[in-house]
């Protein structure tokens, strides 16, 4: 081994990319609707949860199980508070380079795919994301604004089919017939 002799450099190779222009922004859709889909909740239905909750809390007490309580009990609020509240009302856009959500722009390139779905009276599109959070945005849509939706989003990204509902959402909605709370 010699001391005096310098150790080769690396030099990492450099790899030129071509860069595309970005499109010229164009709103191409516009639309104002609520953050979230609501259903608003007579004082019966919320008088039924408190009763479950409270016959459950009092078996989780002889179980010892306080902080199982605690969580319910947060739940159960944060529940009620999104049920009596009202939504907001936000602005959703469809550009060139991508959906604008509540305000933040999300490019096409962190963006995978879209579909629509419905939850309680409201249409909703749901995209998905590239990121882990949102995984998947929704934004609610009114009925008849939907083709012209498709039609624009499927020059930018693949439509998909609503997923299939897994086991246990499939016999949480049987349950939900059955057993109404209302």
């Amino acid at each position: 081994m010699q001391i005096g002799k310098a150790k080769e450099e690396i030099k990492p190779e450099i790899v030129k990319q071509e860069i595309k222009p970005l499109e010229p922004l164009e709103v191409l859709f516009s639309w104002k609707a609520p953050s979230r889909a609501f259903k608003e909740r007579d004082r019966q239905y919320f008088t039924t949860i408190f009763i479950i909750i409270f016959v459950l809390s009092l078996i989780l007490v002889f179980i010892r199980e306080f902080l199982l309580i605690g969580v319910i009990l947060s739940l159960t609020f944060v529940y009620y508070v999104l049920s009596t509240v009202a939504p907001e009302e936000i602005e959703h856009k469809i550009t060139t380079r991508g959906v604008v959500y509540a305000g933040t722009n999300y490019p096409y390139e962190g963006l995978l795919s879209f579909f629509f779905s419905k939850k309680y009276e409201s249409q909703l599109l749901n995209v998905n994301t590239k990121a882990k959070f949102p995984g998947r945005m929704f934004m609610l849509i009114k009925k008849e604004d939907q083709e012209k939706i498709a039609k624009i989003l499927s020059k930018y990204l693949n439509q998909d089919e609503e997923p299939k509902l897994s086991f246990a959402e499939r016999l949480s909605q049987q349950a939900s017939k059955k057993i109404s709370l209302e």
